[in-house]
């Protein structure tokens, strides 16, 4: 592929350089590999799995280092590892999070608030139990890790923000992503109000216990540990949800709900409410 033997250069460019929408709008999936940027070199990559594995590999042309890790376990996508390992192959390292260091309450509280970036997306900025929390609306909170005053990385090291204040005060925000660069600015926008969670007996969560069907290849089983009630999709990784009534429960790892269909003590299917999509299970178990 390298040396376009297998398909032309032309070909070769169209698979790897993205595509272009009817409206213009660049996304960075081609004809086979998606685009990547490791702490700005630039390249390609395809990941993908199915019952039992899943994979992932990178190519970056520039320094001719290709990375890839193959895996038997269907759970957690290797793309991290993969970006990171690849990352140093080439001389270019993420942070990593046992370099982070302590600030005391005052210098984080001087980046809460909410930003706006570039593509539209606001995200919330917020201090809790010492550290802070970054949450994009309608998404789930994430903890920030402090390398310095004014810079911090999500624990996985290739997601990093670095805050500044412009002579009037107000502040703005630098985002790299597998370093690729956005900028946010402050608004003036209320972060949204933390769910609340409830305690439901152990019986109550027993009668959910079993598999759901969407279709045959997409099955939830539910399972119950003490008072703790987990979720695990069809190879997809174990999720804890939490009670905010009876038959309704919330992800916090995710924006997704879950609603049982119950009469007494009877389920006869779930609905799960994500990404503006409700999808109902049947249960089969």
């Amino acid at each position: 592929i390298r040396d376009n033997k297998l398909i032309t250069a032309e070909s070769h460019a169209k698979a790897v350089n993205g595509s272009e929408l009817n409206d213009g709008t660049h996304i960075n999936y081609g004809y086979g590999w998606g685009e990547n940027n490791i702490n700005g070199s630039k390249g390609y990559q395809h990941g993908g799995g199915i019952f039992g594995y899943t994979t992932m590999g990178m190519y970056i042309p520039e320094e001719d280092v290709y990375a890839t890790i193959l895996t038997n376990c269907d759970c957690d996508s290797p793309g991290d590892v993969t970006t990171k390992i690849l990352a140093m192959a080439i001389g270019k390292p993420y942070p990593d999070i046992k370099d982070a260091i302590s600030l005391n309450e005052d210098q984080l509280k001087k980046w809460t608030g909410s930003y706006e970036f570039e593509d539209g997306a606001v995200r919330f900025i917020t201090l809790e139990k010492g550290s802070l929390q970054s949450q994009r609306e309608g998404s789930t909170k994430f903890e920030l890790y402090a390398l310095d005053k004014d810079y911090f990385i999500f624990e996985e090291g290739t997601i990093s923000y670095r805050f500044s204040k412009d002579e009037t005060g107000k502040r703005h925000v630098e985002m790299s992503n597998n370093g690729e660069p956005s900028k946010g600015h402050e608004i003036d926008k209320e972060p949204p109000a933390p769910r609340k969670e409830i305690q439901l007996d152990e019986a109550v969560l027993q009668t959910y216990v079993g598999k759901y069907e969407m279709n045959p290849e997409f099955i939830i089983e539910i399972r119950i540990r003490g008072n703790e009630i987990f979720a695990q999709a069809t190879g997809q990784s174990e999720f804890q949800m939490f009670a905010e009534a009876e038959d309704k429960f919330f992800l916090k790892v995710i924006p997704a709900e879950v609603v049982f269909d119950k009469e007494g003590n009877s389920v006869s299917g779930m609905t799960l409410k994500q990404g503006g999509q409700e999808i109902p299970l049947k249960k089969i178990d």
